[in-house]
């Protein structure tokens, strides 16, 4: 039986509002919709705070209406051109489809960094602070914002003085290679942050946290911040007002503070506090270790054997780019310019 040609017609067209409806939700609800949220919070006054999924649903509704909108148009349009070009099978229009949806992808590029840093802000925004810690967890070249954004998740997620996710967790994340103390604040003027700065604020301020929460986040981030900065004997100074000058309870502090400590001790031949844990200190000696055998394997030159390579980094950072002494020794190589 053979099936009328209005009603292949109407298949075709059927199919190409369908791809059409796919493609733009795609492209609105993953590529840009966290520059769309930006922009649609901006423009109501910073009270609509739209999801990725709001935008995507609307688009697959409104996309395929547009297009049947537009359809006579189109007609006439392809109807001024020559009989070769138009139209007239379901290849050649599928053909013209993709080829506009590449088009339109490539026109329109989006900068991956940026995008990343709208959705943290974001997410810091809504309250979703271990979901904005989540995103971009293994992305090599942060920024500073995504530093800042970071940290404040961090600190938000300190529920008690005793809780220290900022110092346990921080140096989990990739670091840019001239990281510093500066990192650790949100900047306001940031064209990422902007957007969404006072409602980050507002949200964080409903959680009314106590003084003395508020003066342990504060004191996480002041450490923190001198360790980036690798003033290390300021930080023992900082610590030793806080705890016995003799004794540390050594299961209260994090690892970056014990890394730090250990550091420290083996730095200094007059330390200010004294300090020992076992499992440190040997994780440290296989730290030394390897950097002894690549030093002697050659990657450091036989010119400038006190030169500390990228590919040194590199190897040491395999088993040890999670730990402070990496950073110590390493950040201010990896992902530097060459």
């Amino acid at each position: 039986m053979k099936i009328p040609s209005f009603i292949l017609l109407r298949r075709v067209r059927i199919l190409i509002y369908a791809l059409f409806g796919v493609f733009m939700t795609a492209y609105v609800g993953i590529l840009k919709s966290d520059a769309l949220i930006a922009l649609l919070f901006t423009w109501s006054g910073e009270r609509w705070l739209a999801s990725p999924w709001m935008l995507a649903l609307v688009s697959f509704i409104l996309s395929p209406l547009v297009l049947h909108l537009l359809h006579p148009h189109l007609v006439r349009l392809l109807l001024r051109l020559p009989e070769q070009w138009r139209l007239n099978t379901l290849p050649r229009k599928l053909g013209v489809s993709a080829l506009g949806f590449i088009l339109l992808g490539t026109l329109t590029p989006t900068n991956e960094l940026h995008t990343l840093e709208l959705r943290m802000a974001r997410l810091c925004a809504e309250g979703a602070y271990q979901r904005a810690l989540d995103e971009g967890i293994n992305f090599s070249t942060p920024s500073p914002q995504l530093v800042g954004l970071r940290t404040f998740a961090l600190t938000q997620l300190q529920n008690d003085t005793d809780s220290i996710p900022l110092s346990t967790r921080f140096f989990d994340y990739p670091l840019p290679h001239n990281a510093d103390a500066t990192m650790l604040l949100l900047d306001s003027t940031a064209s990422s942050i902007a957007p969404f700065y006072h409602r980050i604020c507002h949200t964080a301020a409903q959680q009314l946290p106590s003084p003395e929460l508020q003066a342990a986040r504060q004191r996480q981030i002041h450490l923190l911040g001198l360790l980036l900065d690798r003033k290390l004997t300021t930080f023992v100074h900082t610590l030793a007002q806080e705890v016995s000058p003799d004794t540390i309870d050594v299961e209260r502090l994090p690892t970056s503070h014990r890394e730090a400590l250990v550091l420290y001790m083996r730095r200094t031949t007059q330390p200010l506090l004294r300090y020992s844990d076992a499992n440190i200190e040997a994780n440290y000696r296989d730290f030394a270790d390897l950097r002894q055998r690549i030093l002697t394997g050659g990657v450091r030159t036989r010119r400038q054997p006190a030169q500390v390579s990228v590919a040194e980094a590199n190897l040491m950072h395999r088993d040890y780019g999670q730990t402070y002494w990496w950073y110590f020794f390493y950040n201010t190589l990896l992902n530097a310019p060459q």
